[in-house]
């Protein structure tokens, strides 16, 4: 996790501080249980729970992917719109991995998730008032199959058709994929756009499956 509150009960953001400018103790924003700063060589610095038993929504450690993945789309939101970055929403008891504009929840997956799980997320935000975008990680790109959770995180517009979000984190790259479909052997056959990361503003760029293409 990239955030905490300090013990003025104010947030910190290690996106806009540097490591060693913090003193003091940090705490969970959500279980409130202590917090303790992350500096090694290979993850990029981050807070950890010293335990997650008191935690519900920590259930697993951060990979280097899916931190540094929030941190490229932070950036690239900050430029042009208003974002959070794992803002704390109490009254469903969730905390997407960026907010922007108040009322778009970005989820950024990086690994399985349980079909309840991921229903559940998506609901409690739909009934809250928020949109949310899921945007996946390698583990769960698109292969020649699609999988059952696969199916449940393709999105449909009328002018794309079935399509799908990708994130590529070494190759510093958005992907959408379009016009999902299977052939006869069941094989996916789909139209790829590639976005480097920065590139424009963000928040259009996911709009682009509600935009009219000429192929």
């Amino acid at each position: 996790m990239l955030t905490a509150i300090d013990e003025n009960g104010q947030v910190v953001n290690l996106l806009e501080i540097e490591v060693k400018e913090l003193t003091g103790k940090y705490f969970c924003p959500s279980c409130k249980s202590e917090l303790f700063i992350k500096n090694g060589e290979i993850k990029m610095p981050h807070f950890a729970h010293k335990s997650l038993k008191a935690c519900d929504l920590w259930l697993e450690n951060e990979s280097e992917q899916h931190l540094g993945l929030k941190k490229a789309l932070y950036q690239w939101f900050k430029k042009t719109d208003k974002v959070e970055i794992e803002a704390y929403l109490p009254e469903f008891k969730q905390r997407p991995d960026l907010l922007v504009n108040d009322k778009i929840a970005i989820e950024i997956q990086c690994s399985h998730l349980s079909m309840k799980r991921l229903k559940e997320r998506t609901e409690n935000y739909q009934v809250h008032g928020f949109t949310v975008l899921w945007l996946m990680g390698q583990d769960l790109w698109l292969k020649d199959q699609i999988t059952e959770l696969q199916k449940n995180l393709v999105y449909f517009s009328e002018n794309r058709g079935f399509y799908y979000w990708e994130l590529d984190f070494k190759a510093q790259k958005m992907r959408l994929k379009s016009l999902i479909h299977e052939d006869l052997r069941g094989k996916i056959i789909y139209l790829q756009e590639e976005i480097p990361f920065g590139e424009g503003r963000l928040i259009e760029q996911l709009r682009l499956p509600f935009y009219h293409k000429s192929y």
